[in-house]
């Protein structure tokens, strides 16, 4: 049996304080996305495991905005009130095309 290390309080504090606060107006803006849907039933509890849910879903959210800006992959169930353009490609950005 193989395990993965549990979800670390490493990294930056203030970008992972930010990416929790996300999730939780992502919950609440973005009920009937597929992240939502996902953790739903355990949002819905109380305690800790609410707290480790809140958690998972921002690592995940996180995960899909990023697909989101660099890939332009649409994030699944989400709803936009309208279409955000590209940003402008810089040399030496990480955004820039290989």
């Amino acid at each position: 049996m193989h395990r993965d290390q549990g979800i670390s309080k490493c990294g930056n504090t203030e970008a992972r304080r930010l990416m929790i606060q996300l999730a939780w107006l992502w919950v609440h803006h973005q009920p009937d996305s597929a992240i939502t849907r996902k953790w739903k039933p355990r949002l819905d509890k109380k305690g800790r495991s609410r707290k480790t849910a809140i958690v998972a879903m921002a690592r995940q959210l996180a995960v899909a905005l990023l697909r989101a800006v660099t890939d332009g992959v649409d994030i699944p169930g989400a709803v936009k009130k309208h279409e955000c353009p590209a940003p402008a490609e810089r040399p030496g950005s990480p955004l820039a095309a290989a």
